[in-house]
């Protein structure tokens, strides 16, 4: 006899009990064969008789006796059948030779107690094989058991078979476990979907891993509604199952319309490991959210408005989830404080959407800052007073129109990128101009002339291509300064004087509007070695979103040996993110290599707690540097916020493959699986933890490690350690009957 060791799971700790098995033998009807001589005291499996088909003179297709079977509904023999089921009834037909014989209807009567027993058929012809197969369809019992006779016969001759047919009711045992189903569960309609997650405990509330859980829905939503997820899941390192109930898109306006007036019952069967059964009911209701706003959405016009009298239509449309519009739906529109602030401003601030789904606004602007105002645009922002997390947004750029100038594409202005500094020796600045029109658009005509002061071009500053030159289509022109060339060597006088001039440099457009900038000159060493690439230092660390923090980033030169550069100047490339991730520079933009051919740059970040800043962060920032004077030598590095806390350990569960048999002097593994959880509520990955068999007793027993005893988790929280159970004579064996304790300890954190 063999006796098992039964693992349960107590908390942390698992003890391993004692137990023992015992095997009960199920019966049923047999045959030993039926030959039509008198009648049968019991089930027969052939029956014989002399039939009246002496018409056929081929004795292989005459029916000599019948031969009958028990069978599940996938064709596996069968002594007794189960209540509440289907199961065959193989009945063969044979000649004189027992050789099957196709092509015979047979006949199945059902007598005896009316337990409802049902044929699918009553008449049936035999297979190829001599077979006819019969279906029956066994309700459940009222009694323990219960049993029907069976009679088959070849039609048209008196060839038959009785069979008893013993029926036995199923027991259901009940788990141990608990299955914990949500209540209150809501399904929008339409085209909405729910998540149903249902938990299965032991008797201490710990998790159980791997178990079944079986999800049946009511006729009523069949064909209507899919389960996603498949309707049998197995258990999570949580003890959860997951079930995504998703509405048919095609579902009809009536078909909400009962659905929402009703309430449908959802069934779970919980199959734990040792095929115990638990039975739970939830209900779902249903809401129509067809009229439930879901978006809002701005439409702006295409064209820009004018800073100085100009005015837009804006629409705002209110949409549900499935994205149709929604008449008489009362939305609310507003503009930035900053353009408020600038002189734009709606006609009003609250409208009802009409019957095409969309309310209307006009906005106006009459701006006193017009080039302000249209280097930021005006930010509109829709919300709906029932729900203030539905909100849409739009931006509607701004131009610095003149409407008194009869030529709009006229050059107007001309902006100059940023302010510039260069050294006085081997060195070189990219100068960006852009010529704005009276549409306050890039010019897309005329031309700009460069002219540079006395001081700079008497000391050697020059500058490549013509003084004149032709705006592009979006209006840039862009003009190459160089400084004092190393040959020949240049004076210190020469660079003296340069570095007191300075470089003053002044644009002119071809109708007169004229801008200018001074440019810094110091007197710092470059390198005249051709640079090759840039390298940064890895930042390997994830930064605290939420704490203040200066970021420093080290960018190197090198030349085409791979030799540090110094005096190489360096720049930081404009970053739109900065502003919403609240990051900004420590000093300039440019900085200058050092001896070890570093550039050191130092970011300041403060944290600000805005939803913009979250959702930036998460996103993470690329920063991007390039050599000054060879702007296409850039290089990048990703700076990683992290935005939620770090996961912490909050317990661990032990759980086992359930039950295992010994035999004296024979091995056997047992595997123990320990989950980490954290305080989430959610698998911990990574995380050391440590198999303790607590009695050392035990350890002398019989019981050995055959794994390591720290082990790390996987991406599921799961950490795996098998042990041995070996008793070696029977004192060690009745000891290990007595059981003894493991436990699972969580170590030092990876």
């Amino acid at each position: 006899m063999s006796l098992f060791i039964n693992l349960k799971k107590l908390g942390v700790n698992t003890t391993v009990l004692a137990t023992s098995i015992s095997l009960v033998a199920c019966g049923g009807g047999g045959s030993d064969g039926y030959y039509n001589n008198g009648s049968p005291s019991g089930n027969t499996g052939e029956g014989n008789t002399s039939d009246n088909n002496q018409s056929e003179t081929d004795t292989s297709k005459v029916a000599n006796s019948l031969s009958i079977s028990l069978q599940d509904i996938e064709g596996k023999p069968l002594q007794i059948a189960q209540d509440n089921s289907q199961v065959k009834i193989a009945v063969k037909v044979l000649n004189i030779d027992k050789g099957g014989i196709a092509g015979k209807d047979v006949r199945l009567s059902i007598g005896g107690e009316d337990l409802g027993v049902e044929s699918t058929n009553s008449k049936v012809s035999s297979d190829e094989n001599g077979v006819a197969l019969f279906t029956l369809n066994i309700p459940a019992l009222q009694t323990d058991t219960g049993k029907v006779q069976l009679t088959a016969k070849v039609e048209g001759t008196t060839v038959s078979i009785p069979y008893t047919l013993n029926i036995k009711k199923t027991s259901t045992i009940i788990s141990d476990y608990n299955l914990n189903v949500p209540q209150g569960l809501v399904l929008n309609l339409p085209k909405g979907s729910t998540d149903v997650v249902v938990q299965v405990t032991d008797a201490k509330s710990g998790a159980k891993v791997g178990q079944t859980v079986e999800l049946t829905l009511p006729p009523e939503m069949n064909g209507k509604f899919i389960v996603e997820t498949g309707s049998s899941v197995t258990t999570d390192t949580q003890g959860k199952a997951t079930f995504k109930i998703s509405a048919n898109p095609n579902l009809t306006s009536d078909d909400i319309a009962n659905f929402v007036e009703s309430s449908q019952k959802l069934s779970f069967k919980l199959i734990d490991e040792y095929r115990a059964e638990k039975n739970a009911v939830t209900s779902l209701t249903f809401k129509d959210i067809s009229s439930v706003v879901n978006k809002l959405e701005i439409i702006t016009p295409e064209d820009s408005i004018a800073a100085k009298d100009g005015t837009a239509k804006i629409l705002v449309f209110a949409k549900n989830s499935a994205g149709n519009v929604l008449k008489n739906t009362q939305v609310k529109l507003a503009v930035d404080a900053i353009a408020k602030y600038y002189g734009v401003q709606l006609d009003k601030n609250e409208a009802t959407t009409n019957s095409e789904g969309y309310a209307e606004f006009t906005l106006k602007s009459n701006s006193n800052y017009p080039i302000a105002l249209s280097q930021r645009g005006i930010e509109l922002t829709a919300t709906y007073e029932n729900n203030p997390d539905i909100n849409g947004k739009a931006t509607v750029q701004v131009v610095t129109a003149d409407s008194s100038v009869n030529n709009q594409e006229a050059i107007q202005r001309l902006e100059i990128a940023s302010a510039y500094k260069v050294n006085a020796v081997n060195d070189s600045v990219e100068i960006k101009v852009k010529a704005i029109n009276y549409k306050g658009l890039g010019a897309s005509k005329g031309n700009i002339t460069l002219s540079l002061n006395a001081g700079a071009t008497s000391n050697g500053v020059t500058f490549d291509g013509a003084a004149t030159r032709d705006v592009d289509p979006n209006g840039f022109v862009t003009f190459k300064l160089k400084t004092i060339s190393l040959t020949p060597t240049p004076t210190q006088k020469a660079i003296d004087a340069l570095i007191d001039a300075g470089i003053e440099a002044t644009f002119t457009a071809d109708n007169g509007a004229s801008n200018k900038i001074n440019i810094i000159v110091d007197n710092e060493i470059v390198s005249e070695k051709t640079i090759d690439y840039l390298q940064i230092d890895p930042i390997l660390n994830t930064f605290d979103y939420k704490k203040d923090q200066t970021i420093t980033v080290k960018v190197k030169a090198l030349d085409e040996k791979g030799s540090p550069l110094i005096g190489e100047k360096l720049q930081l490339n404009k970053n739109t993110q900065f502003q919403s991730l609240g990051l900004s520079l420590n000093g300039n933009a440019e900085a200058a290599t050092r001896d070890d051919g570093y550039a050191i740059f130092e970011l300041d970040y403060k944290y600000n707690g805005s939803e913009p800043q979250r959702i930036a962060a998460e996103q993470g920032v690329n920063i991007v540097f390039s050599a000054v004077r060879d702007s296409k030598k850039t290089q990048s590095i990703k700076l990683n916020f992290a935005t939620q806390a770090k996961p912490e350990l909050d317990y661990l569960t032990v759980d086992t493959d359930g039950i295992k048999s010994i035999i004296l002097g024979v091995e056997k593994i047992v595997t123990v699986r320990v989950a980490a959880v954290d305080k989430n509520g959610d698998a911990l990955a990574n995380q050391l933890v440590n198999l303790n068999v607590k009695d050392n007793i035990s350890l002398t027993k019989g019981v050995s490690y055959a794994s390591p005893t720290e082990v790390t988790t996987d991406s599921n929280g799961l950490a795996v350690f098998s042990l041995k159970v070996k008793a070696q004579n029977q004192s060690d064996y009745d000891a290990l009957m007595n059981g003894f304790d493991i436990e699972g300890l969580c170590c030092t954190k990876i």
